[in-house]
């Protein structure tokens, strides 16, 4: 161990490697033959700094946590009324998993988790309320994707079950869609619109062409899991004719229907039934006079 006085500078050197440590104002130096490694200090913390003398490492840097297999690596930042637990955060590392915590007294969220074990990224979460509002912490029993299915896109997932998904081809929705008593709307403004004119799609023709069925959905074909059970009730895409979305269309490799369309068409078919009914009413009081 030596030091230097008039500079302030401390030098360890281990007889046995060479290695050195040297402390400089507020600077530890850790130098392997070549290699310099910085650790300085100023008034937001300490600094690991990759280039400043540091040769032969090629500008890399990193601080390496080291445990047996399946222990816990943690990075915390507190308070310094630790012992309270308020405004702790912490990041912890175990095998293939990271996770970010934050402490709030005795409880604890996992704000991000990140399975290294999977082909994707994903985040698992679950909603808390904080002070009356609802906010997001994070937990195991419903995750966010950035792949679902084989297919890029962003989906949330609870106990393992894909609830929602957006695709390139649109959004997928894998459970009942609750309202909570508010609307579902698009817009329809006229002065969005152009070359607006009354419909000569004669609507009850495309109604009756409906092939209206029963059906159970195919169990066996992999793109029917989650599914409901039992009975369904609904169209066949097949022939479904102005209302019908090509597979190309679909994102998934399957004909569908177009709901919004539906709902248009028997609109306009109530319409000219209506016509048709207030017609024959007339010819029915000429009749009858």
């Amino acid at each position: 161990m030596t030091h230097d006085l008039e500079s302030g500078v401390s030098t360890y050197t281990n007889p046995l490697t060479g290695d050195k440590l040297i402390f400089n104002q507020g600077e530890i130096i850790f130098q392997n033959g070549d290699n310099l490694r910085h650790f300085k200090y100023n008034e937001e913390g300490w600094i690991l700094e990759p280039d400043a003398g540091n040769v032969g490492t090629a500008g890399n840097t990193g601080l390496i946590l080291k445990g047996r297999d399946g222990a816990h690596k943690y990075i915390d930042g507190v308070n310094t009324t630790f012992n309270d637990r308020e405004h702790h955060q912490r990041i912890t590392m175990i095998n293939d998993v990271i996770r970010f915590h934050s402490y709030s007294g005795v409880e604890v969220r996992d704000n991000i988790y990140y399975d290294g074990q999977d082909a994707f990224t994903y985040l698992r979460a679950e909603a808390f309320l904080m002070g009356g509002s609802a906010s997001w912490g994070m937990f195991e029993d419903a995750s966010f994707w950035t792949q679902i299915n084989g297919q890029n896109g962003v989906g949330l997932q609870v106990n393992g079950t894909t609830i929602l998904g957006a695709y390139a081809g649109g959004i997928a929705v894998h459970a009942d869609f609750y309202m909570n008593g508010h609307v579902l709307w698009d817009e329809s403004d006229l002065t969005l619109k152009t070359n607006v004119i009354p419909s000569d799609v004669d609507a009850i023709a495309e109604t009756k062409r409906q092939k209206v069925i029963e059906f159970e959905w195919d169990k066996t074909n992999p793109h029917n899991i989650g599914k409901p059970e039992g009975k369904q009730f609904g169209l066949s895409a097949q022939d479904a004719g102005m209302l019908q979305i090509p597979a190309e269309e679909t994102g998934e490799g399957y004909m569908g229907v177009n709901l919004i369309k539906e709902i248009h068409l028997a609109t306009l078919a109530n319409q000219q039934m209506i016509e048709r009914i207030e017609a024959l009413e007339l010819r029915v009081a000429e009749l009858e006079k």
